[in-house]
Protein backbone atom coordinates (compact mmCIF):
# COMPACT_ATOMS: atom_id res chain seq x y z
CA UNK A 1 0.00 0.00 0.00
CA UNK A 2 0.97 3.91 -0.97
CA UNK A 3 1.83 6.21 2.52
CA UNK A 4 0.15 9.16 2.13
CA UNK A 5 3.51 11.17 1.70
CA UNK A 6 4.64 9.49 -1.17
CA UNK A 7 1.96 8.75 -3.53
CA UNK A 8 -1.30 10.81 -2.49
CA UNK A 9 -2.48 11.04 -5.90
CA UNK A 10 -2.19 7.03 -6.70
CA UNK A 11 -3.93 6.71 -3.42
CA UNK A 12 -6.79 8.71 -4.57
CA UNK A 13 -6.79 6.79 -8.00
CA UNK A 14 -6.78 3.60 -6.09
CA UNK A 15 -9.50 3.96 -4.41
CA UNK A 16 -12.16 4.52 -6.58
CA UNK A 17 -10.95 1.41 -8.72
CA UNK A 18 -11.31 -0.75 -5.13
CA UNK A 19 -14.93 0.54 -4.49
CA UNK A 20 -15.66 -0.09 -8.37
CA UNK A 21 -14.53 -3.69 -8.13
CA UNK A 22 -16.56 -4.04 -4.62
CA UNK A 23 -19.62 -3.21 -6.28
CA UNK A 24 -19.09 -5.64 -8.96
CA UNK A 25 -18.68 -8.12 -7.07
CA UNK A 26 -21.89 -7.79 -5.11
CA UNK A 27 -23.96 -6.34 -7.89
CA UNK A 28 -23.29 -10.23 -9.65
CA UNK A 29 -24.25 -12.46 -6.93
CA UNK A 30 -27.76 -12.87 -6.20
CA UNK A 31 -29.41 -14.35 -3.25
CA UNK A 32 -31.89 -16.53 -3.49
CA UNK A 33 -34.05 -17.16 -0.47
CA UNK A 34 -35.33 -20.82 0.20
CA UNK A 35 -39.19 -20.80 -0.51
CA UNK A 36 -40.98 -22.83 1.78
CA UNK A 37 -42.39 -25.90 -0.17
CA UNK A 38 -45.43 -28.06 0.65
CA UNK A 39 -45.30 -31.51 1.54
CA UNK A 40 -48.55 -32.68 -0.16
CA UNK A 41 -47.36 -30.65 -3.32
CA UNK A 42 -44.28 -32.70 -3.88
CA UNK A 43 -44.61 -36.64 -4.43
CA UNK A 44 -42.86 -39.06 -2.27
CA UNK A 45 -40.52 -42.12 -3.60
CA UNK A 46 -43.41 -44.52 -3.46
CA UNK A 47 -45.67 -42.85 -5.48
CA UNK A 48 -43.10 -42.51 -8.32
CA UNK A 49 -42.57 -45.53 -10.57
CA UNK A 50 -40.51 -45.82 -13.70
CA UNK A 51 -43.73 -45.55 -15.74
CA UNK A 52 -44.07 -42.27 -13.98
CA UNK A 53 -40.69 -41.09 -14.52
CA UNK A 54 -39.88 -39.41 -18.18
CA UNK A 55 -37.39 -41.56 -19.90
CA UNK A 56 -33.43 -40.64 -19.90
CA UNK A 57 -31.99 -39.94 -22.52
CA UNK A 58 -28.34 -41.79 -23.48
CA UNK A 59 -25.33 -40.13 -23.69
CA UNK A 60 -22.68 -41.26 -25.52
CA UNK A 61 -20.75 -42.26 -22.00
CA UNK A 62 -23.70 -44.43 -21.02
CA UNK A 63 -24.74 -45.76 -24.22
CA UNK A 64 -23.90 -49.47 -25.03
CA UNK A 65 -21.01 -49.81 -27.63
CA UNK A 66 -22.62 -50.85 -31.20
CA UNK A 67 -20.31 -54.03 -31.57
CA UNK A 68 -22.62 -56.39 -32.97
CA UNK A 69 -21.43 -60.19 -33.43
CA UNK A 70 -20.67 -59.56 -37.20
CA UNK A 71 -18.95 -56.93 -36.36
CA UNK A 72 -16.57 -58.38 -33.99
CA UNK A 73 -16.76 -61.61 -36.04
CA UNK A 74 -14.93 -59.50 -38.89
CA UNK A 75 -12.77 -57.57 -36.77
CA UNK A 76 -11.65 -60.82 -35.31
CA UNK A 77 -10.81 -62.73 -38.52
CA UNK A 78 -8.99 -59.56 -39.69
CA UNK A 79 -6.69 -59.17 -36.79
CA UNK A 80 -6.24 -63.23 -37.71
CA UNK A 81 -5.44 -62.50 -41.25
CA UNK A 82 -2.94 -59.37 -40.10
CA UNK A 83 -1.12 -61.80 -37.56
CA UNK A 84 -1.26 -64.96 -40.22
CA UNK A 85 0.58 -62.35 -42.73
CA UNK A 86 3.09 -61.30 -40.61
CA UNK A 87 4.19 -64.21 -39.25
CA UNK A 88 4.03 -65.69 -42.41
CA UNK A 89 6.26 -62.73 -43.77
CA UNK A 90 9.07 -63.42 -40.81
CA UNK A 91 9.44 -66.83 -41.72
CA UNK A 92 9.75 -66.07 -45.53
CA UNK A 93 12.34 -63.76 -44.31
CA UNK A 94 14.20 -66.09 -43.02
CA UNK A 95 14.33 -68.51 -45.36
CA UNK A 96 15.61 -65.75 -47.99
CA UNK A 97 18.44 -64.85 -45.46
CA UNK A 98 19.10 -68.92 -44.76
CA UNK A 99 19.16 -69.18 -48.75
CA UNK A 100 21.02 -65.79 -49.19
CA UNK A 101 23.78 -67.32 -46.57
CA UNK A 102 24.27 -70.65 -48.78
CA UNK A 103 25.07 -68.42 -51.80
CA UNK A 104 27.05 -66.00 -50.59
CA UNK A 105 29.16 -69.20 -49.57
CA UNK A 106 28.71 -70.49 -52.92
CA UNK A 107 29.81 -67.37 -54.33
CA UNK A 108 33.01 -67.28 -52.35
CA UNK A 109 33.70 -71.39 -53.13
CA UNK A 110 33.29 -70.57 -56.89
CA UNK A 111 35.61 -67.23 -56.67
CA UNK A 112 38.23 -69.07 -54.78
CA UNK A 113 38.18 -72.31 -57.53
CA UNK A 114 38.69 -69.44 -60.29
CA UNK A 115 41.95 -68.04 -58.62
CA UNK A 116 42.89 -71.37 -58.28
CA UNK A 117 42.59 -72.78 -61.54
CA UNK A 118 43.13 -69.13 -63.30
CA UNK A 119 46.67 -69.57 -61.42
CA UNK A 120 47.10 -72.89 -62.19
CA UNK A 121 46.96 -71.80 -66.14
CA UNK A 122 49.42 -68.66 -65.37
CA UNK A 123 51.85 -71.83 -64.14
CA UNK A 124 51.22 -74.25 -67.53
CA UNK A 125 51.14 -70.95 -69.58
CA UNK A 126 53.45 -68.42 -68.42
CA UNK A 127 56.46 -66.77 -70.14
CA UNK A 128 58.57 -68.86 -67.65
CA UNK A 129 57.30 -72.03 -69.10
CA UNK A 130 56.56 -70.93 -72.77
CA UNK A 131 60.07 -69.58 -73.21
CA UNK A 132 62.27 -72.42 -73.04
CA UNK A 133 59.69 -75.07 -74.82
CA UNK A 134 59.99 -71.87 -77.98
CA UNK A 135 63.79 -71.77 -77.40
CA UNK A 136 63.85 -75.98 -78.16
CA UNK A 137 61.49 -75.48 -80.89
CA UNK A 138 64.50 -73.27 -82.39
CA UNK A 139 62.85 -69.66 -82.05
CA UNK A 140 64.98 -66.86 -81.24
CA UNK A 141 63.77 -63.91 -79.07
CA UNK A 142 63.85 -60.59 -81.28
CA UNK A 143 64.00 -57.10 -80.41
CA UNK A 144 61.18 -56.19 -77.99
CA UNK A 145 58.93 -54.00 -79.89
CA UNK A 146 56.84 -51.10 -78.43
CA UNK A 147 53.65 -49.81 -79.66
CA UNK A 148 53.27 -48.50 -83.44
CA UNK A 149 54.51 -44.52 -83.50
CA UNK A 150 52.52 -42.89 -86.24
CA UNK A 151 53.11 -39.19 -87.19
CA UNK A 152 50.82 -37.06 -88.95
CA UNK A 153 52.49 -34.86 -91.48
Amino acid sequence: MASHRSGSKQMAVEMPARKRRAAQRTASVTRVRPAKVDDQVVPGWETLSKSALPPRKQTAATAAPKLTTARFALWLTGLALTATLYVGHVHATQRLYETLHVLKKDNLRLHLKRDQLKGELDRTAGPAVLHPKARRLGLQEGAVTGPVIRLND
